[in-house]
């Protein structure tokens, strides 16, 4: 029976070890895929900054990061708008925050002096946009792309500036 406890006890000592080093495999293992995903993604992030992306019409796309570019400016417009339409027979309302982006002090001095002509402008805008079309992302950039035009189309007759890049809807509620 003595003999039977010390064979059991051997076998016990030779399992830990390689369970052991199963372990110390496994860590190591796994330290290195993690360097090498975090080595990856530092050079993905890093050297992606300094190429130059090409737009879906052909034209190469200004870096964001690009240090001769002027800082942009948000303004913000202020109060929110808010709309009714009449969609399906029903009564629905919308409601959004709209900040402008510029590169320029001119700009933004010109959309503070004009502002009561910008927001009649966008009021009128979003009041004449349909409910269902605003629905898809394709009609929301619509209603952009239409905000953009309206405020620079102001810009350019009262100031005679334009230059508005952006127009951000930073709230969003649809009804």
């Amino acid at each position: 029976m003595a003999e039977e406890n010390e064979i059991s006890e051997d076998e016990t000592e030779e399992g830990k070890p390689k369970s052991k080093l199963k372990l110390i495999l496994m860590l190591v293992a796994l330290v290195v895929i993690l360097g090498g995903a975090g080595g990856g993604a530092y050079w993905y992030f890093m050297m992606g900054e300094e190429e130059v992306s090409e737009g879906s019409d052909g034209d190469a796309e200004v870096d964001a990061f690009d240090e001769d570019r002027a800082v942009a400016i948000y303004h913000r417009i202020r109060p929110a708008f808010r709309t009714t339409f009449s969609a399906n027979n029903r009564q629905r309302y919308m409601q959004v925050e709209v900040t402008l982006v510029t590169r320029s002090e001119e700009v933004v001095s010109a959309l503070v002096t004009h502002q009561p002509l910008i927001v009649n402008a966008l009021v009128m805008l979003f009041a004449d946009a349909d409910y269902l079309e605003l629905q898809t992302a394709e009609g929301k950039e619509t209603l952009r792309l239409a905000a953009i035009a309206a405020v620079d189309a102001i810009l350019e007759e009262e100031a005679e500036v334009g230059g508005i890049e952006k127009v951000l809807f930073t709230q969003s509620v649809m009804q």
